[in-house]
């Protein structure tokens, strides 16, 4: 998992030698750390339809229920296979069910708890990037923790802005979207691995995906306007204004 979070491959030997042990063992928290592995190697897509089936039968063996971060780490992991695979990835049915169960009501539940706060639990951030982003957004709706859906109607994740007509996703990058300790060729820090699954699956169902990071915000606080200086981001330092124009003419 750790691997996952760095986006860092492990040798091939090192995740078949997992995934053996896994077989061999028989204790009451097995079928826990095969969704583990399971998710860890689905993010990395690294994961083959033999291996997964594989780790779905460990995950069935053993009767003992999972706690719903388990439940939801299978569902994602389970999502992230239906990209490579398409929509006949094999799951335990009562599993998938149980984990789609719990996927979307941490989804909806999260979105209620918002709405019932009136938008308090909204970050600086966030609040300052969608004012910019409502200046650029013209006459299109624009929702604040919007529930994004695959093709299918499968709920996906939530969206920290959206233009839900568009399809296109804003998000306020933290800290906890990067690798503090790996930094890129512009000298940044890399995003994780979660993250990028999260912007992998948004574009596999059709998103147009925008990246604002938490340094963009914090150089933005020190000015006299803020959202000014995010709005300049956007329109200098990313596509979004071009892909609100392209997708106004022909929406995705």
């Amino acid at each position: 998992m750790g691997c996952a979070q760095l986006s860092l491959m492990p040798p091939v030997a090192t995740i078949e030698a997992c995934v053996a042990a896994l077989e061999r063992q028989n204790h009451q928290n097995l079928n826990r750390a095969a969704v583990n592995v399971a998710w860890a190697l689905a993010m990395l897509e690294v994961c083959d339809l033999p291996t997964w089936e594989q780790l779905m039968a460990v995950a069935a063996s053993n009767g003992a229920p999972l706690a719903d971060v388990e439940y939801k780490q299978l569902a994602q992991a389970h999502l992230l296979m239906q990209l490579r695979y398409g929509g006949s990835v094999p799951c335990p049915p009562q599993l998938l069910q149980s984990s789609k169960a719990v996927w979307q009501a941490g989804l909806f539940g999260r979105q209620r708890e918002q709405q019932r706060l009136q938008g308090k639990t909204v970050s600086q951030f966030e609040g300052l990037l969608a004012a910019a982003v409502g200046q650029l957004a013209g006459g299109h709706v624009m929702e604040a923790g919007h529930i994004a859906h695959s093709g299918r109607g499968e709920p996906l994740l939530q969206v920290d802005i959206a233009l839900p007509q568009l399809r296109i996703a804003v998000e306020a990058d933290g800290p906890w979207h990067f690798i503090r300790n790996r930094a890129g060729p512009d000298g940044q820090p890399l995003l994780d691995g979660p993250t990028r699954a999260r912007n992998r699956l948004l574009r596999h169902h059709g998103w147009h995906v925008v990246g604002v990071p938490y340094w963009v915000f914090e150089a933005a606080l020190k000015t006299d306007t803020p959202q000014t200086a995010l709005l300049a981001h956007l329109q200098q330092r990313t596509d979004l204004a071009a892909a609100i124009e392209q997708r106004s003419v022909s929406p995705s």
